[in-house]
């Protein structure tokens, strides 16, 4: 991975996941900006490791790469509109450009969505949280990472929908060594250890 330097997320109350004060400055949205043009280049060179097929496929072979990423950087599955959409972006830069410029600019597109760049909720029915929200929830929460294939995969099986549920992962999770880093990050905001 490039060596990724943002502007720190302000942190007025002591934590830096305060809703209320996180804005996108223009020089973050720069810094964004810059980022994703790197790490496309990047896939774009060793694209051997992250396309699932051949590209003699053509825009088949960019759907099934759009369907592997997409999920991953959004946290969740996404719609058939958006999906469309990036498939749309791959298909145009497929024919004006070819295969290597398609496979970048659509990436550059994923990285600068509002779905990877912020965690987005959609509440399901009720206004209830759909399972992947709860998923990026309690990651965020207790690893301050995205969820692991294990947390992906109770959210797809409908395996959060309980507190019993909820709970399991929760104790799978706190047994991982990423709970004992998020537990320390917490702490050191709530006792502004930094100032």
């Amino acid at each position: 991975l490039p060596d990724i330097a943002l502007v720190p997320d302000p942190a007025p109350d002591g934590f830096d996941n305060d809703g209320a004060t996180l804005q996108a400055s223009g020089l973050l949205v720069n810094q964004y900006n810059n980022v994703a043009l790197d790490i496309a280049a990047r896939v774009r060179q060793r694209q051997g490791e992250f396309v699932p097929c051949m590209p003699s496929e053509g825009s088949a072979c960019g759907r099934a790469f759009i369907a592997e990423l997409a999920p991953r950087a959004f946290r969740r599955p996404p719609s058939p509109a958006e999906l469309d959409a990036l498939q749309a972006v791959f298909d145009r830069y497929l024919a004006q450009d070819g295969w290597d410029a398609a496979v970048e600019l659509t990436v550059q597109v994923i990285l600068q969505a509002p779905a990877f760049l912020y965690r987005i909720e959609s509440p399901g029915p009720g206004g209830t949280s759909s399972p992947y929200d709860v998923a990026s929830r309690l990651s965020y929460l207790l690893w301050g990472t995205m969820p692991d294939a294990a947390l992906f995969e109770a959210a797809a099986g409908g395996r959060l929908a309980s507190s019993v549920d909820v709970g399991a992962q929760v104790d799978r999770m706190m047994a991982d060594p990423r709970a004992q880093a998020g537990f320390m990050n917490f702490a050191a905001q709530w006792l502004e250890l930094a100032r």
